[in-house]
């Protein structure tokens, strides 16, 4: 995280999104199965609604659009922004996290009983 923050303040704001993307699609990659490195984010976010594997909200939907834009089209996104990104997927991970190991929770009790 460290190193992904300096790519930043370094003026390497392209370098530093798409290591926060990275960084959230091989976790949806572990986690669901899915090969999200090789999805569009579009095409990510249907196949995760699709699938009901994740819910994707409307922030999240919207950082994976901005880092999209910054990685392609150069746009150029406030100091806030930056720091936000990396809270909502941190955030988001965690989350997922949890409902993971509550649904294992559940069916270990499930199976035990």
């Amino acid at each position: 995280a460290a190193e992904t923050e300096r790519a930043w303040a370094k003026g390497y704001p392209k370098k530093y999104c798409s290591q926060i993307s990275e960084a959230l699609r091989e976790y949806i990659e572990r986690s669901t199965g899915i090969v999200a490195l090789e999805l569009t984010t579009s095409e990510l976010i249907r196949r995760l609604k699709k699938e009901e594997i994740w819910r994707i909200d409307s922030t999240l939907k919207s950082y994976l659009e901005k880092i999209d834009l910054v990685k392609f089209a150069k746009s150029k996104l406030s100091e806030s922004d930056y720091t936000e990104m990396v809270k909502i997927v941190r955030d988001y991970i965690e989350k997922a996290e949890k409902k993971w190991l509550l649904s294992q929770t559940e069916q270990t009790e499930q199976e035990n009983e």
